[in-house]
């Protein structure tokens, strides 16, 4: 375990300098990993095994994640990639508002008690149960605003 820290270490401190002067931990064709990318990412409050861990992992999977992408770049662009970009794109908007209601909606009711037809069951299925619930509630005002400002058109 060491040698991985020393190893990340060695990383931090022979890696070459970019005309920014920002050290560059790997280089994987043109891509390059930058230590304030990598900085941006490390959890605060590890201790510095941990960090080490994480640093070691964190190079590894995007070492991985570039060979990927270069594989992947070598076959012909799917005809529905933009459609396929803009889908994802959405998921991606949705499951962070997602997580913003259900956040906000669970510290609003942190101190709530359990309902009657909750007893008996774990704290976690509570738990989902009022994410779930707190969501579809969101959805439904969400809808009904939209409808009465008229931003919904049914054919």
């Amino acid at each position: 375990m060491r040698f991985i820290s020393y190893i990340v270490l060695l990383l931090f401190i022979s890696c070459g300098s970019s005309p920014n002067n920002e050290t560059t931990l790997v280089q994987v064709g043109d891509a390059k990993l930058y230590q304030s990318a990598m900085a941006a990412h490390l959890p605060k409050g590890l201790n510095a095994a941990d960090s080490a861990t994480f640093c070691n992992a964190f190079v590894q999977q995007w070492i991985q994640d570039q060979v990927l992408r270069m594989e992947a770049e070598k076959n012909p662009v799917p005809a529905d990639l933009d459609l396929k970009i803009e889908r994802f794109k959405n998921q991606l908007l949705v499951q962070e508002l997602r997580e913003k209601v259900i956040s906000e909606g669970i510290g609003e009711n942190h101190n709530a008690k359990a309902d009657s037809n909750q007893v008996g069951m774990s704290e976690e299925v509570v738990l989902e149960s009022k994410k779930w619930m707190i969501w579809q509630q969101y959805q439904t005002e969400l809808l009904r605003k939209y409808e009465a400002e008229g931003l919904i058109k049914k054919p």
